[in-house]
């Protein structure tokens, strides 16, 4: 089966709290997203501070969670289900990470350009927690 993937404008904001110190980021990418049954897939590029794409990165987003899976520099698949604890490992490029990732809130909505994904989550590695909060709108570009 084909699936028919859009081209989109993905915007990641993230906030997380970290020994009490909120941090913020925003990042713009170029994506692909489609929509098969009731899940939407999008496929972008994690791209470092030089612009060169590093990870290859897919979201499926469903009615009961959302996974990320992370390929290249980095290596991961963490999945997000409201008041759930999921464990994974981050294959870094200096060794492996034991992760626990707890997601309080995750909302989602559709529009005709396009989706809106918030997900609030704890992110433990080791004695480490941090707070997240994570926002990915994706527009539809024009063609």
């Amino acid at each position: 089966m084909t699936l028919n993937n859009t081209n989109a404008k993905l915007t990641i904001h993230s906030t997380q709290v970290v020994m009490g110190e909120e941090q913020s980021s925003l990042s713009n990418e170029e994506a692909f997203y489609t929509k098969k049954g009731d899940k939407y897939y999008v496929l972008y590029h994690e791209r470092d501070e030089n612009g060169h794409a590093e990870n290859k990165v897919q979201l499926i987003i469903a009615k009961d969670g959302v996974t990320v899976t992370r390929s290249g520099a980095v290596s991961a698949r963490l999945v997000y289900h409201i008041n759930e604890k999921t464990e994974t490992n981050y294959r870094l490029v200096y060794g492996i990470l034991n992760v626990e990732v707890f997601t309080r809130k995750i909302e989602f909505s559709e529009n005709p350009d396009g989706f809106y994904l918030e997900m609030d989550y704890d992110i433990s590695i080791g004695e480490e927690k941090l707070k997240t909060c994570l926002k990915i709108t994706v527009e539809k570009k024009e063609q």
